[in-house]
């Protein structure tokens, strides 16, 4: 859609969206006289979460690894970001969530994108390993790909090249 409307030098629609799915109970709530349509469910809290989390990487489109399961293989060209707590209890482990970048085609970019997200997923899964040099280093060829191709900053692969940083200097 923002093609769309760059075309016509019409300006363009940021938002940020975060997906999750999962049980929730939907539907009227309340006494007869004050009836309300509504969703309640620590499952339909996340997506909120994963829409806020879009601010600290930089992104448009997170989902968690439950919608991740569900989408058809190869639609989209996702990459993993980070491991985040995404349950309001204490005791919830961290769940991975991802950046969705656009959806999946032929052409020459969307594979070059395609290789960096796997490379981002190598470096994340160096990264949990606590293999920290590796990590950075793959994160560094991660950050300078995505940057050649999308023209601007590479944040997730910059907020984890930093992390890789600190544990070693720790």
């Amino acid at each position: 859609m923002n093609e769309w409307l760059a075309e016509r030098l019409l300006p363009t629609v940021a938002i940020r969206c975060g997906l999750h799915t999962g049980p929730a109970l939907v539907g009227n709530m309340g006494f007869h006289s004050r009836m309300k349509y509504g969703i309640v469910g620590e499952e339909s809290e996340i997506p909120a979460r994963l829409e806020e989390m879009n601010k600290n990487y930089s992104t448009k489109i997170m989902i968690s690894e439950t919608m991740c399961k569900r989408l058809a293989p190869d639609t989209f060209v996702m990459r993993p970001l980070d491991f985040i707590r995404l349950g309001s209890g204490g005791s919830d482990k961290p769940e991975r969530v991802y950046e969705v970048i656009e959806r999946a085609s032929f052409r020459s970019r969307t594979e070059q994108k395609s290789e960096a997200c796997s490379l981002h997923a190598s470096a994340l899964q160096l990264y949990r390993q606590r293999d920290f040099a590796e990590a950075e280093r793959k994160f560094k060829e991660v950050h300078e790909a995505m940057g050649r191709l999308t023209g601007a900053e590479d944040t997730p692969s910059a907020l984890l090249m930093s992390r890789c940083r600190s544990y070693l200097e720790a």
